[in-house]
């Protein structure tokens, strides 16, 4: 008598059982379908993240040039008025009048320069609410997969697959 060999499948986790009478097969593969679903929305987080991150440190960086940007102004200003004082107790008259055009000069790059720097912080504020969103979201659709990775697994198991992970008592 000949033996009859039948091929079996191994199962796992993620295997769609196919060899149990009262599976539902479909409900299996959209679970499957929405896990790998929410697998890519979870990638489009994640991206969306590392271009906040690079976007920070963009922002880091001009707030940083910024500040020195206002150092230099005020180191300039603080010269400008040292030499008015100068030209004055001199006497010089046409070297006053540059001073004194110099000195304009640097407050209006000063008051730039703190324009800037107010803009820069209010744009980095309201990114900081939409960054706390971005997270939120990850945070949930990560639950969310969890879940559903339970839900595979919990329907496989219940239908005669087999649970590789399960703990024997």
């Amino acid at each position: 008598m000949r033996a009859i060999i039948i091929p079996t499948l191994l199962l796992c986790a993620w295997s769609i059982p196919l060899a149990a009478g009262d599976v539902k097969t479909g409900e299996v593969a959209q679970d499957r379908q929405e896990i790998h679903r929410d697998n890519r929305e979870i990638a489009k987080d994640r991206q969306a993240l590392a271009e906040d991150r690079a976007e920070r440190a963009k922002d880091n960086s001009d707030l940083r040039q910024d500040a020195k940007d206002r150092a230099e102004d005020r180191s300039d200003l603080r010269q400008d008025r040292k030499e008015l004082a100068k030209d004055l107790k001199a006497g010089d008259t046409d070297a006053v009048a540059g001073d004194r055009q110099e000195i304009k000069d640097d407050k209006s790059e000063l008051k730039a320069d703190r324009a800037d720097t107010r803009a820069d912080l209010k744009d980095r504020h309201e990114d900081r609410g939409d960054r706390r969103e971005d997270r939120k979201d990850l945070h949930e659709d990560r639950g969310d997969r969890r879940e559903d990775r339970k839900d595979v697994r919990a329907d496989h198991n219940g239908r005669g697959g087999h649970n590789h992970r399960a703990k024997t008592r």
